[in-house]
């Protein structure tokens, strides 16, 4: 059995009942996967969406669990996992045409967020992903070299 010297701790925070449909949540919580807590505040910051202010009071609220927790500083922390799920559905219905109604569901969500401990400072979940991401977009953009003949070259040369 092979033990782990650097085993990753992880602080969690979760959000209950948010009264916003988990669909319009995913769209803020994607934009901030994977960062620091530094670069997700800052961006949460500059949105205007509903569900900003509730993502950035639940990413504040995992560095405090961290702080009083773990004595750990914001800056070791990116976040690891941010999972939005559904909660209870409103059903309500609305009136149509011939007497018929129409149902509406107002959604709300659950999200729960993982937030890693870095002791590493020089490496960083949010770099990582980044690099990953940026290897992959070069792979595709490579274009094969195409070897043209010699007296193609000299006439388009002349």
């Amino acid at each position: 059995m092979v033990e782990r010297k650097n085993k990753t701790q992880f602080v969690s925070a979760v959000l209950h009942n948010l009264p916003i449909t988990p669909r319009k949540v995913r769209l803020i919580v994607d934009l901030v996967r994977y960062k620091s807590i530094r670069e997700a505040l800052a961006i949460l910051s500059n949105l205007t969406q509903r569900s900003a202010p509730a993502i950035s009071k639940l990413i504040r609220s995992a560095v405090a669990n961290a702080a009083v927790n773990n004595k750990v500083s914001f800056e070791k922390l990116s976040i690891a996992l941010f999972i939005v799920g559904e909660s209870y559905k409103l059903k309500r219905s609305r009136p149509r045409a011939k007497g018929v109604t129409f149902p509406i569901w107002k959604r709300a969500s659950h999200v729960y967020l993982k937030l890693q401990i870095n002791d590493d400072l020089s490496t960083t979940t949010s770099d990582s992903v980044s690099q990953k991401k940026n290897n992959q977009i070069l792979k595709k953009n490579q274009t094969k070299s195409i070897s043209i003949p010699k007296q193609k070259q000299l006439e388009l040369k002349a």
